[in-house]
């Protein structure tokens, strides 16, 4: 595949621990899945070194997805910072960051948090300049209200937790069984190749106690394979 900003030759790498992504050695450019992005934007990205050259930003010479040919499309979405350049492939999905947009990438996702992390503790300190009798008020009047509220939100939230445990185990000859526990009631799961577009839904058989099991075949060696569980992706390897 050649780069969509000056034509060189891509070089196949990881980002993100198991992905296929591609960059130019000549301008620094990365060519990945938008689900490899929002594992930058949580903090698992390989260390890569800035490339240093002539071109500064996406000039728009090739606006073509070096895969499919179709346009690429720049992208300005809430989850792109502003100083970030991004495009999208309005075919197969897949994100050109020119020059090192990425490495800008993260380092804005890196400040993000740093700032939540500071607020959030400013937020908690806010809360004990409280007057104290206002606070005993609030203890002996509200007591027993505030326990039935706090038993009913945490009987919630473990309602709503979704599935706390994935196992996956490959058999060997192309099959592998997936285990999960959910406390939701699932019908199937979503299952792809990494770096294929569709999803094929596989039936799920329950085992009890909120354990599922999912059979899966024809699947190719040496492959990282996705599994969609109620909205949560999972990955494991054919070895």
């Amino acid at each position: 595949m050649k780069c969509p900003d000056c034509g060189q030759d891509f070089v196949e790498i990881t980002i993100s621990g198991f992905d296929k992504s591609y960059r130019c050695g000549n301008c620094g450019g990365f060519w990945t899945e938008g689900w490899v992005a929002n594992r930058v934007a949580e903090g698992q990205m390989n260390d890569f070194p800035e490339v240093k050259s002539d071109i500064q930003k996406f000039t728009g010479r090739s606006s073509i997805c070096p895969v499919d040919k179709a346009p690429l499309f720049g992208y300005n979405g809430d989850e792109i910072p502003p100083e970030v350049v991004a495009f999208k492939c309005s075919h197969c999905g897949w994100w050109w960051f020119p020059d090192g947009n990425l490495l800008k990438f993260r380092k804005a996702y890196e400040a993000k948090k740093n700032y939540l992390k500071m607020w959030k503790k400013k937020s908690e300190s806010a809360l004990m300049v409280l007057p104290i009798l206002m606070v005993l008020f609030l203890v002996v009047g509200l007591g027993i209200s505030v326990a039935n509220i706090t038993r009913q939100q945490r009987a919630k939230v473990q309602a709503e937790s979704g599935q706390t445990e994935f196992r996956a185990e490959y058999q060997g000859g192309g099959k592998a069984e997936v285990r999960f526990r959910s406390d939701k009631q699932l019908e199937f799961v979503l299952v792809k190749r990494l770096g294929e577009e569709t999803w094929g839904p596989v039936p799920v058989v329950i085992e009890g106690e909120g354990w599922y099991l999912v059979k899966l075949t024809n699947l190719t060696e040496k492959e990282v394979y996705q599994v969609q569980v109620g909205g949560k992706r999972y990955y494991f390897q054919t070895e």
